[in-house]
Formats: structure tokens, C-alpha cells, sequence
């Protein structure tokens, strides 16, 4: 639970800076379109004025909006140890923090993007999970035992439990022949 918890709250705080990150990053590298878009739709929300939404932009942000997405939702799957719960809880966290931000800017942006927006941010946080999951996978064949023989070497030859059949009792193994 508190792994879980854990996973939920890292890729959240790793989902606001990689978007915040990602809008300063893009501003800086195209100031006369991006930048200028982000301004002009700030100032149009802090002071109620115009603000026409360039659609390019929109899908930008709909891209970067889904790369975070699967990286907070991978995080939260690695530090929570499991790849369900907890990019499940995030994404839900993330969707109603996306509701928020779509009830603020509703009158500026059209609706096409806030129904994309915050329609793609659960699956790809559950995405995200999952491809934690595969990594996992993929990893864990990469070291996995084909033969046994380094188990039953770890083992002192015998495998756990005394081999197949076998009961322990009055401190040394018996045999069940079934």
C-alpha cells in the first residue's frame, strides 16, 4: 500500500515537471509559436480576454500531454513494484487534474481537445504501466534459469524441499511414494 501510494505520488510530481518542463523547453525553442501561444492563452485566462487556439499547438500539447503520461505511469508502476494499481490511481488523479484545467480553459480552447486531452490521459498512464511490465518481462528472461542447475547448485545440489515427494518430519526428510 504505501509502495503503491508511493508510485501514485512520484508520477505525479514526474508527470507536472516533465509537462511544465516540456512547455519551458518548447518555448524556448520556438518563442514566435509556441511561446507566443503560451503566453497569449495565459493572459487570456488571468484576464478574461481573447485567445484564438492554433490547432498545431493543440496537437502538440496533446503529444507531449501523452509522452508524460506513459512516463509518469511507467515511474509509478516501478516504484510501486506492480504495473496496475498504482498507474491506474495515477491516471485517475491525472484525469481529474486534466477535468480542472479543461473547466478553466474551456471557453478558449475547442472541445475536440479537451475530450482528446483527457480521454488519452488514463490509457496511457495504464500504457505506461504495462510497458514496466514488459520491461520486467524481458528482463527477467534475459537472467532466467533454462536449466535449474544453478538453483540446484545454490542449493547444495538438491532442490528445495528435499526433492519431489518428500515430507519433512522429526527434524529429516521421508519419502511419499503416491
Amino acid at each position: 500500500m504505501v509502495r503503491t501510494a508511493s508510485g501514485v505520488i512520484a508520477g505525479f510530481f514526474a508527470w507536472a515537471i516533465a509537462w511544465f518542463g516540456g512547455e519551458k523547453i518548447l518555448s524556448a525553442i520556438w518563442p514566435e509559436g509556441y511561446g507566443a501561444h503560451q503566453l497569449a492563452f495565459q493572459a487570456a485566462i488571468e484576464n478574461g480576454g481573447q485567445f484564438t487556439a492554433d490547432t498545431t499547438l493543440l496537437l502538440v500539447h496533446i503529444v507531449l500531454a501523452s509522452i508524460v503520461s506513459l512516463m509518469a505511469g511507467f515511474l509509478a508502476a516501478l516504484i510501486a513494484g506492480e504495473n496496475k494499481r498504482a498507474p491506474l490511481v495515477l491516471g485517475f488523479l491525472l484525469l481529474a487534474f486534466g477535468v480542472l484545467k479543461a473547466v478553466m480553459s474551456w471557453p478558449y480552447v475547442p472541445i475536440w481537445y479537451h475530450v482528446i486531452f483527457t480521454a488519452l490521459l488514463i490509457p496511457m498512464t495504464i500504457l505506461g504501466g504495462k510497458l514496466r511490465a514488459r520491461t520486467e518481462v524481458h528482463h527477467a528472461g534475459r537472467h532466467q534459469d533454462t536449466g535449474g542447475s544453478e538453483r540446484r547448485a545454490s542449493l547444495g545440489g538438491r532442490r528445495k524441499g528435499g526433492g519431489r515427494g518428500c515430507r519433512l518430519g522429526s527434524g529429516r526428510a521421508r519419502s511419499i511414494n503416491r
